[in-house]
């Protein structure tokens, strides 16, 4: 198991669209030369990134600023090579050859590598002096329609707080890295500057629940309504609706409560000053009205009347029926267990004499 994404703002120069066979069909792309600059402010490297292009695309104009999310091959004696995706690839709006084109472009200057490889002993032959500690990670991606493997280094300096208790990983075991581009060594190996590990990664854990993925589809509404840019980026959470006075929202995750139910109430207080679901519509007596089984009020129409006690309860799922069964009086029969409640029935209490 392995991968390697490179994340980054990244500016385009001499776009070229062309086609690639690719058996008896041809596939079009769009070709951009750009830079892998370094955190060290050493020269940054070439690279080539490939995006696909649909049906009438065209390239964009040079000096474009994008954000990129790419499938990376680190070549040691040729470009770096990028393959990006439409849905990986955002182009900032607005005219590349003025100045203002970049008042508003966040400082992001240097990529950052996700990466899951094997971990291989340091390759290079550049020394680092202690507290820093280096390990090499040998990733494999598919770029440029052919599985490509390449090395990266990875660096972290021991003696601060959240690397101090970080042992150098394992040669032959498995990591996850994230990494910000910092320099490149003198026999052409990238070096990225730590910023998480995870050790020991495992290809076997099951993570998630239970099912075929085959069943499990997402439905996307095309028609359904575009709202403007500033909602789509809002960091307000959108669409919940608070539940009004008659409704009660879903407490147990059933079958029978997968749409809200709309709960039928009298128009006065009764009892004890707060409403209570008619009886005369509901399935039960209100004696077994309970929130957590709002189901069991749900009004039916008059057709349905006549329906028996027992395709009710058949209906009904076993903690619901329990929670019917909690609520509902004892019985009047049960006397002889209980004391009852009419003066006539209480043991009279001797009076105390007054001297």
């Amino acid at each position: 198991m392995s991968t390697a994404f490179v994340v980054g703002l990244f500016s385009l120069v001499n776009g070229d669209r062309r086609a690639e066979q690719n058996g008896s069909t041809q596939t079009f792309y769009c070709f951009y030369e750009t830079a892998f600059r370094y955190s060290n402010g050493s020269d940054a490297s070439p690279a080539q990134l490939r995006v696909y292009s649909p049906l009438g695309g065209l390239t964009l104009p040079d000096d474009t600023l994008a954000f990129v999310v790419a499938k990376a091959y680190f070549d040691r004696e040729g470009p770096i090579l990028l393959d990006a995706q439409p849905q990986q690839f955002y182009a900032f709006p607005g005219d590349p050859s003025e100045e203002a084109y970049y008042d508003h472009v966040p400082e992001f200057d240097f990529p950052l590598l996700f990466a899951v490889g094997r971990v291989n002993a340091p390759s290079t032959i550049d020394s680092l002096l202690p507290p820093l500690q280096r390990f090499d990670i040998a990733v494999s991606e598919y770029v440029r329609n052919t599985v490509q493997h390449s090395k990266a280094e990875m660096v972290f300096n021991s003696s601060t707080s959240r690397w101090s208790h970080t042992p150098t990983p394992a040669v032959n075991s498995s990591v996850g890295v994230l990494g910000m581009s910092a320099a490149k060594t003198s026999d052409g190996y990238i070096q990225f500057e730590l910023l998480s590990l995870a050790l020991n990664v495992a290809n076997n854990v099951s993570v998630g629940g239970s099912g075929s993925l085959a069943a499990r589809t997402v439905t996307v509404n095309p028609a359904a309504n575009t709202p403007s840019k500033k909602d789509r980026f809002s960091a307000r959470v959108s669409g919940t609706k608070s539940a009004t006075v008659n409704e009660v929202p879903d407490l147990e995750p059933t079958n029978r409560s997968r749409e809200k139910k709309k709960v039928v109430t009298e128009e006065h207080d009764v009892g004890g000053g707060r409403n209570t679901p008619s009886a005369s519509t509901s399935r039960l007596p209100p004696e077994a009205y309970h929130p957590q089984t709002p189901g069991l009020y749900e009004s039916e129409a008059t057709s349905t009347a006549t329906s028996t006690s027992e395709s009710i309860l058949a209906q009904l799922e076993p903690e619901q029926l329990r929670a019917m069964v909690a609520m509902l009086p004892p019985k009047t029969g049960d006397s002889e267990n209980r004391r009852s409640p009419s003066p006539a029935g209480r043991g009279k209490r001797p009076r105390k004499s007054k001297k």
